[in-house]
């Protein structure tokens, strides 16, 4: 299956348990292991860019953290350059599968568009809902508290 970001006005859209983990934003496609240049030619200057060295201990290369208002994305430095792979998103602006999967959304909301999660953490404040991609070594983190979303966050799996 395709890993697939879709790029208009951060309206982010997702497929779980089905195939795709989509992000709108232009009406152009962009996958999770797309360039950093097209990530900055679509969402323009973030507030705030971090370079991180190599991590040898996970056997990861330099990663890269550009954070947006409501979005922080991460780049893994390729041998075709720094390439998207983790991406968390806090904003009420923003929507997956349709406008009923969101940061704001109602615990019920959520599950009756994705189904239930295939695993829960249950603590002090947050109960944290996960799901497994379809078609990469990935997951999706929805955390809740007092029922309602308040981040919502995917990755390619390093583990």
């Amino acid at each position: 299956m395709i890993r697939t970001f879709c790029v208009i006005k951060f309206l982010v859209i997702l497929f779980i348990s089905g195939s795709v983990f989509a992000v709108e934003l232009d009406g152009n496609v962009i996958s999770i292991g797309q360039s950093e240049s097209l990530w900055l030619s679509k969402l323009g200057k973030p507030i705030s860019i971090d370079l991180d060295e190599p991590d040898e201990m996970f056997g990861m290369n330099r990663t890269k953290s550009l954070k947006y208002k409501g979005a922080n994305l991460d780049f893994h430095l390729g041998s075709n350059g720094f390439y998207l792979w983790r991406l968390k998103l806090t904003s009420s602006d923003l929507s997956y599968l349709h406008n009923k999967v969101r940061v704001g959304a109602k615990a019920n909301e959520i599950s009756s568009a994705l189904g239930e999660p295939s695993s829960k953490e249950i603590g002090d404040k947050a109960i944290v809902w996960f799901y497994h991609t379809k078609g990469f070594d990935g997951w999706v983190r929805i955390e809740l508290i007092n029922n309602v979303v308040v981040s919502i966050f995917a990755t390619e799996d390093w583990s």
